[in-house]
């Protein structure tokens, strides 16, 4: 490569660097804080041994969900 194309594409990514670490927030601002929101309502499931998880027993950690669909192909 010539040295004017490694310098485009020197630029290109420095521009796309600054672009990604630039400070603009794009939520839509809907958070609510701590004492307007409702606590999870109490559930339990099946986990994926068989056994059973209580969201209960999770209090106080931060829990991520994912449910999943027999339906959905791309899930």
């Amino acid at each position: 490569m010539s040295k004017s194309l490694h310098r485009l594409a020197f630029a290109v990514l420095l521009a796309l660097l600054v672009a990604g670490c630039s400070n603009t927030s794009q939520s839509s601002g809907n958070l609510r804080s701590s004492g307007e929101r409702k606590p999870a309502p109490a559930f339990k499931l099946k986990d994926s041994r068989g056994g059973e998880a209580k969201l209960a027993d999770f209090k106080g950690k931060v829990v991520l969900l994912n449910f999943w669909a027999t339906w959905c192909g791309p899930c």
